[in-house]
């Protein structure tokens, strides 16, 4: 048995969590470690292991992590993604440890952009001007009780002389 750093983000929270699990472990085996380590984690609660589509499943046995492995543990199944550009808006369903580049080049190629037009657009907060960084998973933008975020696609600013 071997214990693995791993890093935790519960929804909700604005902090991200670092534990060590041993493995092998299943899911339910993982859950209790994460609450033994002191998070917050309710009945209800759905855990993702970095970009998985699905989440795990209590009897889902783990041989080995990589270490630095991000767990989502989520109270949403999926994040429901608004994005707005021009006059389009774009809704898509998304696990909630997807990365905003994921998200980006989902966009792109909805909107049918060129890879040189999309390279010169960034995601932006609705409302405001907070532009995350493209490996930051969905999980960490959404509110206590939001299974959803919304962007705006807009150009980044270029720099002309």
């Amino acid at each position: 048995m071997s214990q693995v750093p791993v890093f935790v983000h519960v929804h909700g929270e604005n902090a991200l969590h670092e534990a060590n699990l041993k493995v092998p472990l299943d899911g339910h085996t993982l859950l209790e470690s994460l609450r033994a380590a002191g998070m917050a984690i309710g009945p209800d609660s759905l855990v993702f292991l970095d970009e998985d589509d699905q989440p795990a499943e209590p009897s889902r046995r783990f041989q080995e992590l990589k270490p630095g492995t991000r767990i989502h543990v989520s109270k949403c199944r999926h994040i429901e993604v608004t994005l707005n550009y021009l006059d389009q808006v774009l809704r898509h369903p998304f696990p909630p440890g997807t990365l905003l580049k994921r998200v980006k080049a989902w966009a792109a190629k909805q909107l049918h952009m060129a890879p040189t037009d999309a390279a010169e657009h960034v995601l932006q907060a609705c409302g405001g001007h907070d532009r995350p960084a493209s490996d930051t998973p969905l999980s960490e933008l959404v509110g206590h009780c939001a299974c959803g975020v919304c962007f705006e696609f807009v150009p980044d600013k270029r720099v002309e002389g």
